[in-house]
């Protein structure tokens, strides 16, 4: 469970819209971009730019698109 919530905490908490992914994983605790990729890779099977295109338009990740406009409203 704390590997999922590592991974939605550097995409849906910290926001990884139009951001660099070095900066995203950096801020996330992450120790550089590759250790992020690899983690986002074992856990949905997506690079984190496939899993972050996901997240925007795929009716499966509906959940992350309801918690970023949560999040983002607070």
């Amino acid at each position: 469970m704390q590997l999922y919530a590592r991974i939605e905490d550097a995409f849906v908490r910290r926001g990884s819209r139009g951001r660099e992914l070095a900066t995203v994983a950096m801020e996330a605790g992450y120790s550089d971009q590759s250790h992020l990729g690899r983690e986002v890779k074992r856990v949905t099977g997506l690079s984190p730019k496939q899993f972050g295109e996901r997240m925007k338009s795929d009716e499966a990740f509906w959940f992350y698109r309801l918690l970023d406009g949560y999040l983002h409203e607070a």
